[in-house]
Formats: C-alpha cells, structure tokens, sequence
C-alpha cells in the first residue's frame, strides 16, 4: 500500500513539473520571437535589409502551433492558415537575399501584422 502512494505521488509530482516545463518552454519560444521581431524591426530601421533573412528563416521556426499566451499578440489564425503564414516569412527572407530596401520588407511586415496579429493594449 505504501509503494502505491509513493508512486501515485511521484507520479503526480513528475506530470506537474512537466507541465511547468512546457509552459515554460512555450513562454521562451515566445519571447525568443517577439526579439527576434525586434531585431528585424532595428535591422530595417538602422537601414540593413540584408539583415533580416536569417531573422525571417529562424522566425518560422519560433511559432508551434498554439505558442501563444497572455504577452503574445500571435493570432489563432496563424494555425489556421499556416502555409499564408510561413510564406510571407518566406517572400521577406527571398525580398532580403535578393537586396529587397526597407520599404519592400516593411510592407510585408505590414501585411504579417495586419493578418495574424491581435493587437494588444
């Protein structure tokens, strides 16, 4: 009977720090997106385009599907039509490689932000 409680609260011990780890995880993915969106924002204005494509590549990476939380502005839609979504990262990293100039990028950022951002106040 003891061995039943012990493993019953070793058990329980172990689901509850797993699911700490994974809001954690989920909580470092995010902030390692909203830098990375930082980032790309301070490239475009600091006028280094070229900059920008290897944040666009390692931004498509940052948004497993349903990563979001009370701090993330990433909206649900993001999920629902994700190929739309990862293409826009893929024309801005194209736009950058290509030589593309702020204005061409930031529209794309734009059309990302309208699209798949929930503002937040």
């Amino acid at each position: 009977m003891k061995f039943k409680m012990i493993a019953v609260a070793a058990t329980s011990i172990a689901l509850a720090l797993g699911g700490v780890a994974g809001i954690n995880a989920q909580e470092d993915v995010i902030a390692e997106r909203q830098q990375a969106m930082k980032d790309m924002g301070a490239a475009l204005k600091a006028g280094n385009p070229g900059d920008v494509a290897p944040l666009a590549a390692k931004l498509k990476m940052l948004f497993p599907e349903g990563s979001t939380s009370a701090d993330s502005e990433a909206a649900p839609l993001i999920w629902e039509e994700w190929d739309q979504f990862v293409a826009l990262f893929d024309k801005l990293e194209a736009d950058s490689l290509a030589g593309g100039d702020a204005r061409t990028l930031g529209g794309t950022c734009k059309e990302c932000h309208d699209t798949y951002r929930e503002k937040k106040s």
